[in-house]
C-alpha cells in the first residue's frame, strides 16, 4: 500500500469514524497497534507490506504484514509521543523520527537501533 493511499485511508476514517460504513455494505475495522493512539505512519520504500506507526505516548510500532500484527520497537524514546516518521525515498534504511519531547532521532538500520539528531535544534518540540 503506498503512502498516499494509507494516509487517504486514515484522514477519511478519522473523518468519518471507524464505526461507520463509509461505502454501502463496506465495514470499517480497526488495523494499528492494540491500544494505541496512532499520530505518525510511513511505509518502508525498501520492503512491501512494512510499516512504522508512531503513537501517543508509546514510542514506535513495526508491522511486516501490512498491518495485521504491530510490534512495539525497543528505543530511547519508548515513552515519547512520535509525532512524525519519514523513511529517507533515497536510502531506506535510514529512518527519521521526530518526538514531542525529545526532538529528532535517526536510523540508518531501518529502525533497529537510532541515535539523537537534534543537535543544533535549540527548541526540541515537533508539531
Amino acid at each position: 500500500m503506498n503512502r498516499m493511499m494509507m494516509m487517504c485511508i486514515l484522514a477519511t476514517a478519522a473523518a468519518i469514524g471507524a464505526d461507520k460504513n463509509p461505502v454501502e455494505g463496506g465495514r470499517w475495522e480497526p488495523a494499528g497497534p492494540l491500544n494505541a493512539t496512532v499520530l505518525a505512519l510511513d511505509s518502508d520504500p525498501r520492503t512491501l507490506g512494512r510499516h512504522l506507526a508512531g503513537t501517543y505516548f508509546g514510542g514506535l510500532y513495526e508491522t511486516t504484514d501490512d498491518g495485521a500484527t504491530w510490534v512495539p520497537i525497543p528505543t530511547s524514546f519508548s515513552t515519547s509521543s512520535v509525532l512524525a516518521i519519514a523513511f529517507d525515498l533515497r536510502n531506506g534504511a535510514n529512518v527519521y523520527a521526530g518526538t514531542f519531547d525529545g526532538g529528532v532521532h535517526k536510523s540508518v538500520d531501518g529502525g533497529a537501533t537510532w541515535t539523537d539528531s537534534s543537535e543544533g535544534i535549540e527548541d526540541r518540540t515537533i508539531v
